[in-house]
């Protein structure tokens, strides 16, 4: 995932020298990176220093806002290139299926970040049920489990077919995030709560965890 990710922004970098070059911060001096000279139209040679200085400066703004709004994109449930990394899956729907009548392969990382979203969930639930979980409190889960899925793109590495049918576990965790922490507008935000579990069930089902048990729910 972290060579994917510094490929794309290698090509961001190439994007913003591009722009960067057609919009000069200096229509005086044109930099000649060859000869390591510079050719002067109406001021010293010398000025290309600060000129170079500031696009360089520009360059790593305008890098900057390009990757934060690919990473952000990623988060909302878009696909960029930048946020397939190791999970470079094909466009359209993911299906759950099971491979071949067995469960799929687990690294550590998925077992890492999947157990902290389950244990998360569970420890909502007696105020969930109760009525008494404040709204605050459903960001934070919703924060929470959004670190881990950040985690488990970054750091899990599964064979395509299984990565594919892990795209459809996220997206359902995905949804139940938009609910809790209010980005998507509902009448009872423990709704949410209700995907989450319904995800982490379906990664039960559908992936091979070690010792891995149904979200325990007080039903």
């Amino acid at each position: 995932m972290a060579v994917v990710v510094t490929r794309q922004i290698q090509k961001i970098d190439n994007v913003t020298d591009a722009i960067l070059m057609e919009h000069s911060p200096s229509p005086f001096v044109s930099l000649n990176r060859t000869a390591g000279n510079c050719r002067s139209c109406g001021r010293p040679a010398g000025s290309s220093t600060n000129s170079n200085g500031i696009r360089k400066m520009k360059t790593r703004t305008v890098t900057t806002l390009l990757a934060t709004c690919l990473l952000t994109a990623t988060l909302a449930g878009i696909t960029p290139a930048i946020g397939a990394g190791s999970h470079d899956h094909d466009s359209g729907t993911a299906v759950l299926k099971l491979n071949a009548g067995s469960k799929w392969h687990t690294d550590a990382a998925l077992q890492q970040g999947m157990l902290k979203i389950r244990t998360a969930v569970e420890h909502s639930l007696p105020a969930v049920h109760g009525g008494t979980f404040t709204d605050d409190q459903y960001r934070s889960l919703g924060h929470t489990v959004e670190k881990e899925i950040a985690y488990i793109v970054q750091n899990c590495k599964l064979a395509p077919e299984a990565d594919t049918v892990l795209h459809g576990i996220i997206a359902e965790l995905a949804d139940g995030v938009e609910v809790v922490t209010g980005k998507k507008a509902v009448d009872d935000r423990s709704k949410g709560v209700v995907h989450l579990i319904g995800a982490l069930d379906n990664y039960g089902t559908y992936f091979d965890h070690p010792a891995w048990m149904p979200v325990a729910t007080g039903h």
